[in-house]
């Protein structure tokens, strides 16, 4: 049984749509109604890896694909933050890389005085860490500052580095034209900043102003970033985030299976 996302009072603005004056009701993006189901909690690995500056990223791995997402948490929280979601993800296919940001938990940045705010080496050092060591597919969710990092890393990445960037809430990042990958932009319609004024309209900003392919996400809540999935909005906003993620995974996976499936059919010949 499934059900549009309407239901949840979330809104979806497409690419076609992103001049429109107002954020209309989407009529493709579908859910699978949330069930109660017995989640195989992984118990998370602590590793650590260098980042490009010198400096040090610990990370909590939960899991094990060759399909990776990273988990960048906001200014207020660490890497544990993720301990709700981070199983949820690894049970849907994925290797989590949940990281603290330097200064945050026991990642370092390295000796530089403009180390510590360069923030994003250490997502992209978790996407190269990752690629080394066998990662297909490497996505990154980012919230609030760490939505900032994942941006600008989604910007300085090698080409194909990152198959997708998910921002909750995100700070902005300067060039959001130049973000690689699927993104899909979320935001809380009451979430205020600092200065009182709506965050939706700086994300609706860089929604509009990245390049496709792109989804915009508007929650009907006043949480900002991760406090989101404390809402009553929590189970469908990560239903959502999977939804969005199944495109992420790697394609070799289909392509393999189609090989196997041309070789049943199309036997060698014999000698």
């Amino acid at each position: 049984m499934v059900f549009l996302i309407t239901l949840l009072s979330i809104a979806l603005l497409t690419a076609s749509e992103a001049g429109a004056a107002e954020i209309t009701q989407p009529d493709s993006l579908e859910l699978v109604r949330p069930q109660p189901l017995e989640i195989l909690l992984p118990r998370p690995v602590e590793i650590a890896f260098p980042s490009a500056d010198g400096g040090v990223v610990d990370a909590l791995v939960y899991g094990q694909s060759q399909d990776v997402l990273v988990l960048v948490h906001g200014a207020q929280f660490a890497k544990e933050s993720w301990k709700q979601q981070a199983p949820v993800f690894a049970n849907a296919g994925f290797q989590v890389f949940a990281i603290d940001l330097r200064g945050h938990g026991k990642t370092k940045g390295g000796p530089m005085d403009a180390s510590q705010r360069n923030i994003h080496l250490d997502v992209l050092a978790t996407v190269y860490y990752a690629k080394a060591h066998g990662a297909r597919s490497v996505s990154v969710l980012g919230a609030s500052l760490g939505g900032w990092a994942a941006g600008r890393s989604a910007v300085d990445a090698a080409a194909g580095e990152i198959a997708c960037v998910i921002l909750l809430a995100a700070t902005p990042v300067q060039h959001p034209e130049n973000m690689q990958g699927h993104k899909l932009f979320i935001v809380g319609r009451g979430d205020l900043t600092g200065s009182g004024r709506q965050r939706l309209e700086t994300v609706q900003n860089q929604y509009q102003r990245a390049s496709d392919p792109k989804k915009l996400l508007v929650i009907d809540s006043e949480a900002h970033a991760q406090f989101l999935f404390e809402t009553d909005h929590g189970q469908e906003l990560m239903q959502a985030i999977l939804y969005f993620l199944e495109q992420c995974k790697s394609p070799l996976k289909t392509q393999s299976n189609e090989n196997s499936r041309e070789e049943t059919s199309n036997p060698s010949p014999q000698g």
